[in-house]
């Protein structure tokens, strides 16, 4: 990606890995989630992630709240925190 200094940047997000480059249509809704998530994040850190780099955050942000609540339906009923 380019930054507007003409620089090019790489994925910098937590999680660094090899990229899978793949082609792949989302509805506008979830295209303009993605947008807000990345201005929320300009907003809080001063910086514009790429749109990959909030795409991952987005997955991995749903990865660990997935692995949380399957954490929690396995305790049981009486300890759950709520």
């Amino acid at each position: 990606m380019n930054t507007a200094q003409g620089k090019s940047r790489t994925m910098t997000h937590q999680h660094a890995e090899p990229a899978v480059m793949r082609t792949i249509p989302i509805p506008v809704s979830a295209f303009n989630h993605v947008k807000d998530t990345q201005r929320k994040q300009e907003a809080a850190t001063g910086v514009r992630p790429s749109l990959n780099e909030t795409f991952a955050l987005l997955i991995l942000d749903h990865q660990r709240l997935t692995a949380i609540n399957e954490q929690r339906h396995h305790v049981p009923a009486l300890m759950r925190p709520r």
